[in-house]
């Protein structure tokens, strides 16, 4: 688990809510010295043992409210999602599996249902036993006073156990109390591997943030949502700086790519997107270029990417040219310029073995036969009138000179810049 890479978690997740009180599960006895009935334990044993009502909606808790706030946690890469629900009142659902299967993700909303002179701690707690863990047998629970001051509202730590024998988990979370909505964000992993993690969590809990969502529209809670809604980190950025983390975030839940670079290829002031899968696949493209039009992000191109010689795609940066070079046999260079959200070609460069005579290689400018002369000469003007290419290889892109003289062309590494995580890039986008 701490070793996990960063994603983007969407917070606009949601579930149905279940205003309903359930009983917590019991407590383990405490020791002698210890033994101190919590304001919960009271409540739950004064608590009527009536069949469970129905589920109690917004209008009759005399609410009306839309929520319009989110919880946001921590980013991890390789999740596995185990529930995705949000209503059009803006309460939501959202769980996630880590890539390790050990640790649950929980991140949920629901209607404020705290009844009048109930303590903030027994409601939290009853909370978790309510809407969290219905098998939830409380171990403890404390007002969080650093949460409380950053988020602005009650916020309270809730620690608990579930399950028996080999299937016990153990849990943590934080329960946070605004007028009319409580969040949940927390982390459940088997108890043998709670110890090793505890602290890894606890560090992940201070970095929640809760932040304005916006008015949440009815498609959020139809099937296929992944399409038109905005996440909750997406929304916290405007105009050209939501294009790229909306952008970022559909990559990463495709599993297509998780290390990105903000890269100006046209000198226009406004950055393209690279993308980058750190696990390289020979199955799929693995490197992409986007770019910012009319209010969308615009697939430039893609490649494979896997770092062959003479096969990639790279920029000039500032230049507005892009060389995307490979073939399956011989050479191929194609140059494009970005115009209009597209990428329009410059030129084409290419050599491959005669199809007649293996022996000779027919050389081609523009998909025109040509000689080797005239082709020499093209290659190396191009190349002598442009900077250091930038190639778009995973794991991290590579700067390099390149230079044609006499039939042979010549790459010198001059560096490499590491890709970025959403993390990083978010912070450059602020």
């Amino acid at each position: 688990m701490k070793k996990m890479k960063t994603r983007i978690m969407t917070a606009a997740a949601c579930m149905a809510m279940s205003a309903t009180l359930l009983a917590c599960g019991s407590k383990e006895e405490p020791a002698a010295d210890a033994a101190v009935e919590t304001a919960a334990e009271a409540e739950a044993e004064a608590a009527p043992t009536e069949e469970a009502a129905p589920p109690v909606t917004a209008d009759e808790l005399g609410n009306g409210h839309t929520n319009t706030l989110a919880v946001v946690g921590p980013s991890y890469t390789g999740l596995s999602n185990i529930m995705n629900e949000n209503n059009d009142d803006g309460t939501y659902h959202y769980e996630d599996m880590t890539e390790d299967g050990v640790t649950k993700i929980i991140n949920l909303c629901t209607m404020n249902y705290q009844r009048d002179g109930q303590d903030m701690d027994a409601y939290a707690e009853n909370y978790v036993c309510a809407q969290v863990d219905s098998d939830a047998k409380i171990t403890g629970s404390k007002q969080d006073d650093a949460l409380t001051a950053s988020l602005t509202y009650p916020v309270y730590e809730v620690d608990w156990e579930s399950g028996s024998n080999e299937d016990t988990k153990q849990a943590v979370g934080v329960v946070i109390m605004t007028d009319w909505f409580t969040y949940f964000y927390g982390f459940q992993c088997p108890i043998d591997s709670y110890e090793e993690n505890k602290d890894f969590y606890a560090e992940e809990l201070q970095r929640l943030e809760l932040i304005d969502v916006g008015e949440p529209t009815a498609t959020q809670g139809a099937e296929g949502a992944a399409d038109t809604k905005t996440s909750a980190a997406a929304s916290s950025f405007e105009g050209t700086a939501r294009l790229y983390v909306e952008q970022i975030e559909k990559l990463l839940d495709a599993g297509d790519a998780d290390q990105f670079a903000l890269v100006d290829v046209d000198g226009d002031g406004v950055s393209e997107l690279a993308a980058s899968s750190s696990e390289g696949s020979w199955d799929k493209d693995q490197i992409y270029l986007y770019t910012p039009y009319n209010d969308e992000m615009v697939l430039l191109t893609s490649d494979i990417g896997t770092g062959m010689e003479g096969h990639y795609i790279g920029f000039y940066e500032g230049e507005n040219l892009i060389d995307k070079s490979g073939a399956a046999m011989g050479s191929r260079d194609e140059y494009y310029e970005i115009k209009d959200g597209k990428l329009v070609p410059v030129l084409s460069l290419a050599w491959y073995p005669n199809p007649e005579n293996n022996d000779e290689l027919e050389y081609m400018v523009d998909d025109k036969v040509t000689t080797s002369a005239e082709y020499f000469k093209t290659e190396e003007e191009v190349l002598s009138s442009h900077g250091d290419l930038t190639i778009l290889e995973t794991p991290e892109m590579k700067v390099v000179s390149v230079s044609s003289k006499d039939g042979t062309r010549e790459y010198k590494e001059k560096k490499k810049i590491p890709y970025k995580t959403i993390l990083e890039i978010e912070d450059e986008l602020r």
